[in-house]
Order: C-alpha cells, then structure tokens, then sequence
C-alpha cells in the first residue's frame, strides 16, 4: 500500500496510509489541527462538525464542547486568541458574581489541600521552585561527571583490548540529558553513545530476513527467558517455511560488509544482529569490572531499551550514578526527514538554520529490537532541544519541571510508573511547540511561564487519556501505544491534580 504523493510502500493498513498523507501532505488546515490534501476534504469535515454541533462551539475552530470548562480548556490548549470572561477562574469555571468566584476558589483550595500564600507573585513561585527542585548543583554535577567518565574509560579501554573488542570506537559521545543540560535534582543518570567500528555494506528497512530468534516463534511460552536477560544466550534459526519475517516500520536489517572475520561473533547470514551485539559488550564489560576489579561498579544484566546500565554506587551521603551505554550504527545511512519531517508547520516555528542543522547531524541506530535496530533519532532531538529557546524563552524551563514533577509521582508511586520517561515529556514538548501556534507572539515569554506551563500539563494529560503521543519525528509510531492504559489514566490524574494547584494558587496580598 504506497502513498499516492511519494510513493511511500511501508504501510500496512489503509490508518497508516491516511495518517502519514495527513501529517506529511496536508496542506489545508482546519483550526481544530486536522490536515487534508484538499478544499473539499476540509468542507466536508467542517460540514460534519456542524452537524454534530455541541452546546458550546469554539470562536475559532470547528470543535464544539459539552461544558464551557471544556471549550476553555480547548482555547488555552490550542491557544486560539482568548480572552477570560468577567468572574470566571483560570480552571475554566464561571460564576455568577464575584463573591461567587471567590467561594469557588476558597473551596478549591481547601479540597487540593493548598497551603497559605508564601509567594506575592506566580513567577516568583516558578523562579523558587526552579532553584529548590529542578536545578543540579554545579558541585554534584562537576563530581558526577567526572566519575562518570574516570569509570566508563576504564572499563572501555579494557573492553578493546580484549578479543575483537577494536568493534567498539574509542569515541564516547555524550547523550541524553547531560548533552542537552536538562539534567533535574541531581546528577544520577548519564547516557553515552559508542559507535561500532564494523563496515556497513547496506541497510535495509523494509522488506523480509530469513533468520528469527527461536523464542519469538512462540513468544508465550512460559518456560521463555526474558528478553532483556543478557546472561541468556538466545538461538536463532531459519524462518519456518509458510512464514516471513518482515522488517518493522522504524527499524532495519545492516549488513556487515564482506570478509569481517572480525564481526563473527555479533553477525548471523553476514547481518549485524544489534541482541548479539549487546551480548557480546556485556559480556565484555563484565570481565573489565571483574580484571580491573573495579570497588562498587557492576553492571545489570538486562538491557534497559537500548542500552546497557552500569552503576557506581556511591560513598558514604552520596548518590549512585547509572551509566546508560547504547551502541550505534552509522550517522549517514537514513535521512532524519524518512517519515516526512519537516512538516509544512514545522518551518512556521522554527528557523530554516535550525532544521538544516537538524537534517545535518542525521539518525543512528540502536540495538533496540532482537534482530532489527532502531531507527533513532535521538541526535536530532538533541540538536532541536539545544536550540528550542530563543533570548528570554521558557519550552526549556517547562520541561525540566514536569521532569522534575513526573520524578516526584513516581517516587510516590506503588509501581514508579514503568515506561514513563523523560523521553515522553520531550516529545510532548516538541509538538506543543509546533501545533499550538499562538496569536501572541510573546507567549513563550519568561514572563508568561505560568500560562505556558499549566497549558504544557494540560497537553501533557490529554496525551496520557487517550493513550496516544506520535513520536515527533516518525508520527505513525504511537509513543503511548503500549503503555498500560489504567497506568496513564492514573499519571493523567496527578498532572491534572497538579495543574488544578497552579491554577488555584495562593498569593500573598
């Protein structure tokens, strides 16, 4: 099934098909933010949406809500120009009067348990809460990081001496949020990146292989190991006859080139196999840490997504690091704009700099499937969220503090929310910087950070009900797709919770 305007072939059902035209051809847009590739397509919608018209419709758009709490939250959400009725609260709830409006905030604040007024101003709150919860010291940052690099050049050192271990380069490139300086609270995580040193003859990310782990043949088998268990040794075989084994959108088959004697141990039919490779370095990193015998280093046995987690524990009153270490492929082999990106509205928020710069440093991939890796495009992400802000912005500062806020749920959590990661909270980011243009042009303002923060949770929680976020750069994969959805639901609970605090807030007199 290909794209009728590129030719675009990888789609498996006619959704996938009509999603990427809508997202990557549309040209014709409706306030609500759908898209179409025609006049007609966007009359007919709109002609729908009439007819299905609700009792408070949007000014500005073809929606229409039930509640004008409701309609208010959509106009802050969408940004459309907006203007707070008289006696009406920044929740979206009108009163009659203003002592109306006032029970209603007394009563708000004594449900949500708010505390007496400390702060003469909202953007004093922001600017001390900054300090208090979010920012990493520059002493714990400095220790952290330095320890970070004395032990991962130590063991990576021993790593290329030991047998055909010049696979893995002497590079060691700084990732996530250390290399965007996002980092919140403390310096306790650090992501790196090693690139393989292996030749690549092709890269294939559509179409089918011959070989398949012999436990995805029957991946409910009780008696299977976990996946992620690196002390396992999985089998791989020849696809049964009557089957095939398709590549996945988002990922690819990399071929080593010929006569790699040296690539044996990570290669199966002359393919570089990203599970064997993971192996193969975990394997490696645990005999440095035992040679070197290195005192409270160890390395965990699962992979963790892409990567590989060391931990130095820490002395006496202070922090254990983690080090997440991915392996990568390549810098050059897929376009950063392979699923359509920049979009038509990309161009409208940022700079033409700014996406060539992005299209420059192009994607990698990792070992995030068994025998396929990942498209990813973490390099772009890094290089959009250096340059999310100009001058006196805040997208920056919104987002090290739902960091910080998401860290704070979870730690008050039964099951830490598993698979809710900053990751989410970028990408949410990066659409609401791109679909919510605002009429005001100094929205993003330092000055208006509480607006622009209590609109980033509401987007954020409206991401987490319909279990439904688009990875910014590849849209038809749905970030929350497989997420539990009772887990969501409760997280939507705690960012709304939290907005509904923002919103009702104290102030000294």
């Amino acid at each position: 099934m290909a794209c009728t305007f590129c030719g675009e072939n990888r789609f498996r059902s006619a959704a996938q098909q009509t999603c990427h035209i809508a997202m990557n051809h549309g040209t014709h847009s409706c306030g609500c933010g759908y898209k179409f590739t025609s006049e007609e397509e966007l009359k007919s919608h709109e002609t729908t949406m009439k007819k299905n018209m609700k009792e408070n419709p949007c000014s500005s758009c073809c929606r229409s809500f039930e509640t004008n709490g409701a309609l208010t939250d959509h106009k802050r959400a969408k940004l459309h120009d907006y203007t707070k009725p008289p006696n009406q609260c920044d929740c979206g709830k009108r009163c009659k009067s203003a002592d109306g409006l006032a029970q209603h905030i007394r009563a708000k604040q004594e449900n949500l348990n708010i505390t007496d007024a400390k702060y003469k101003s909202k953007g004093e709150y922001y600017d001390h809460f900054y300090k208090t919860n979010v920012m990493v010291s520059k002493e714990d940052r400095k220790e952290s990081v330095g320890k970070c690099r004395d032990t991962l050049n130590k063991i990576m050192d021993h790593v290329r001496k030991q047998e055909d271990g010049k696979i893995y380069s002497t590079d060691i490139r700084k990732a996530g949020s250390h290399a965007t300086r996002t980092k919140v609270k403390k310096a306790d995580e650090f992501d790196v990146n090693i690139s393989l040193t292996l030749p690549v003859a092709d890269v294939k990310t559509k179409g089918t292989v011959n070989y398949i782990y012999k436990d995805n043949l029957n991946p409910r088998d009780p008696k299977s190991a976990s996946p992620e268990n690196l002390n396992v040794k999985r089998e791989m075989t020849a696809v049964p006859k009557g089957r095939q084994h398709h590549i996945p959108i988002g990922y690819a088959a990399v071929k080593a080139k010929e006569n790699e004697k040296i690539a044996s141990k990570v290669t199966h039919n002359g393919d570089i196999i990203p599970r064997k490779v993971q192996e193969d370095l975990y394997s490696k990193m645990n005999t440095a840490i035992k040679d070197l015998d290195l005192k409270g280093v160890h390395i965990s046995r699962n992979s963790h997504g892409p990567a590989l987690t060391l931990t130095k524990t820490g002395s006496k009153g202070k922090h254990d690091i983690n080090i997440d270490v991915t392996t990568t492929i390549g810098d050059k082999h897929i376009p950063v704009g392979v699923y359509g990106w920049p979009r038509p509205d990309t161009s409208k928020v940022l700079p033409q700099d700014t996406i060539d710069r992005i299209k420059n440093v192009g994607t990698h991939m990792v070992p995030k499937g068994g025998e396929f890796w990942n498209v990813s495009h973490s390099k772009a992400e890094k290089e959009l969220m250096k340059g999310l802000d100009m001058g006196n912005q805040c997208r920056r500062q919104c987002y090290k503090m739902l960091k910080a806020d998401v860290q704070t749920w979870k730690s008050r959590s039964t099951d830490n929310y598993p698979g809710i990661s900053s990751h989410l909270l970028k990408h949410s980011m990066f659409w609401m910087n791109e679909r919510h243009k605002p009429d005001n042009k100094d929205y993003w303002n330092q000055k208006n950070i509480h607006n622009c923060y209590t609109d980033y949770l509401y987007t954020f929680k409206s991401h987490l009900n319909q279990c439904k976020l688009p990875d910014y750069f590849h849209p038809m994969n749905n970030m929350l797709g497989k997420k539990d959805k009772e887990m969501c639901h409760r997280l939507a609970g705690c960012v709304e919770e939290r907005r509904n605090e923002l919103l009702h807030m104290k102030l000294l007199k």
